[in-house]
């Protein structure tokens, strides 16, 4: 299992990692991520992938200690992330057999119950910018509901030019040009970059 994936960039097939085998490699790596805090502000923003892959190509590192790890976060977003529990066990047995230090922590620290990793603080309890894991979410909720709207205003606008247009008894017609996309609406056809038109003439 790799965890690539192959995007189209130009023209060009690109090969990438995608959103499972990039959260396994992060917290392999944290030093390729800016550090352990600006990892946890990272994984505590992850809502949109496929868990069971994630555990999957954790599982296939054979790393115990990223086992735990990965099994460590998953369990402390079980909920939001709809984790279930087969995936935990799955995790926990291949999770290292007594306490290691992970993620560059001392060896002195608390060892995370049921996963045998002793964790960083940055990384249990981050924080980015001051705000807490609680105020995070809460920004990041915020953000996707004023993204929401913000569509919702701008598909209401494009309805009430199209009803103008419609009303004005004018018809229009494309000019030449490439057809660069099959969308009509209000007897309008997007040409090349942007809309063009003009008056449909009676002799054509």
């Amino acid at each position: 299992m790799s965890g690539t994936i192959t995007m189209d960039r130009r023209g060009l097939d690109v090969l990438a990692t995608g959103v499972e085998r990039t959260l396994v490699d992060c917290i392999e790596r944290p030093d390729l991520t800016g550090g352990v805090e600006e990892l946890a502000s990272a994984l505590q923003s992850a809502k949109a992938f496929d868990v069971d892959k994630f555990a999957k190509l954790a599982l296939v590192r054979e790393n115990r200690t990223l086992v735990g790890v990965c099994g460590a976060w998953l369990e402390s977003r079980r909920d939001d992330l709809f984790v279930d529990a087969h995936i935990l066990d799955e995790l926990k047995r291949a999770a290292p057999p007594v306490p290691r230090p992970a993620l560059g922590s001392d060896a002195q620290g608390p060892n995370t119950e049921g996963w045998n990793v002793i964790l960083p603080a940055d990384f249990v309890n981050p924080s980015f910018e001051g705000m807490s894991p609680e105020m995070m979410r809460e920004r990041a909720a915020r953000a996707d509901v004023g993204a929401a709207l913000a569509i919702s205003r701008q598909g209401a606008g494009c309805a009430a030019r199209g009803r103008r247009r419609a009303s004005g008894g004018a018809g229009t017609r494309a000019v030449d040009g490439p057809l660069r996309s099959s969308f009509v609406e209000n007897r309008h056809l997007a040409v090349g970059p942007r809309l063009r038109t003009a008056p449909l003439s009676g002799g054509r």
